[in-house]
């Protein structure tokens, strides 16, 4: 604050972190557990590979959307049964730690996996299945 005869002084707190060891294990071996260790635990509770498809059911000789999302990933890459997202096909190779993608014209039900690798190392799948509705002819 200034002003006549005012002054005001503001002072930063200083934060002091001490590490100390805890027993971890019956046999009494003694581990440092910081800060990094217990956030990367948690971290690895949180991770997780969605794959989603709208609309999930569609008519012979249409497209769905893919969508897909990693938690606590560092790459991902979706292939669906019928060569979408792989590179054989019209749509190209799908990769990126989320994203959304229109899939081939269905001609069959496809099932569509998304692999991710998480910052740890550990890999994870999750996949999702788009159905044809079918078709009905009178006769």
């Amino acid at each position: 604050l200034t002003g006549t005869g005012c002054t005001s002084t503001i002072k930063t707190p200083v934060t002091t972190t001490e590490s100390s060891q805890t027993d971890l294990s019956t046999n009494q071996t003694t581990q440092s557990v910081g800060a990094v260790a217990d956030l990367d635990a948690f971290r690895a509770t949180m991770i997780r590979a969605l794959i989603w498809a709208t609309p999930i059911l569609v008519h012979p000789g249409e497209r769905s959307t893919l969508h897909w999302q990693g938690r606590e990933v560092t790459s991902c890459s979706v292939a669906g049964s019928n060569g979408d997202g792989t590179g054989v096909n019209e749509t190209g190779t799908w990769t990126g730690t989320a994203g959304e993608q229109p899939t081939s014209v269905l001609s069959a039900g496809t099932i569509y996996t998304v692999t991710c690798t998480a910052f740890n190392g550990t890999t994870v799948v999750s996949s999702t299945t788009v159905g044809l509705i079918p078709t009905f002819q009178e006769q």
